[in-house]
């Protein structure tokens, strides 16, 4: 999240309703990216999601932003074009490259639950249910350095939870890295022999 945020071009953050929106959207990329790791839990297969994408997101918001309240300057968050973005962000820049139904409503549940006309209330959690506490409170400002400051308040490790799988997906991950361990240890092994 960190790396996406910084990577963002400064002269981007004059609007303080897009750069709230730019945090959600690096929120939603880091989840996607992190889903990544828990393969076929997280994602039933490993997409090709790249920071491409998500810097296309930034253009996708730029642009409807601009398009509904016809203005560079800040606009009401009433007059965010919510359900365009979301659809957008769904169905074109990261739903582009999912094959798979049951990864398209995996991927809808996490962007209609954060791209939300509540996300610039501080107390919006973009993290739902039992661990939905343990996040930060959103920065009170959406400044570029609040919200930098924001990320990096975060735990360097967090529950599989917080991206929206099982307490237990860290366990079965590990297993499967074993397994695949052993496996590649028996396959050389025999071809010692």
């Amino acid at each position: 999240m960190s790396r996406f945020f910084s990577a963002i071009a400064p002269d981007r953050f004059a609007v303080p309703t897009k750069n709230r929106l730019y945090l959600v959207l690096s929120w939603i990329h880091a989840v996607i990216q992190e889903r990544l790791r828990y393969v076929p839990t997280g994602w039933s297969q490993a997409y090709e999601f790249t920071e491409a994408d998500a810097h296309h997101g930034l253009d996708v918001i730029d642009s409807l932003i601009e398009k509904a309240c016809s203005a560079k300057q800040n606009v009401s968050p009433d007059k965010v074009p919510f359900a365009a973005i979301r659809a957008t962000l769904c169905k074109g820049v990261f739903g582009g490259r999912v094959t798979v139904p049951a990864d398209q409503v995996i991927l809808d549940n996490l962007v209609n639950n954060v791209m939300l006309p509540n996300c610039y209330d501080v107390n919006f959690s973009f993290v739902q249910g039992d661990h939905k506490d343990a996040l930060p409170r959103l920065p009170d400002s959406s400044s570029r350095e609040d919200c930098l400051d924001w990320i990096e308040s975060l735990p360097s490790y967090t529950s599989p939870t917080w991206i929206g799988l099982d307490a237990s997906a860290e366990a079965v991950r590990a297993q499967m890295i074993a397994n695949s361990v052993a496996k590649k240890y028996d396959s050389l092994r025999k071809q010692e022999e």
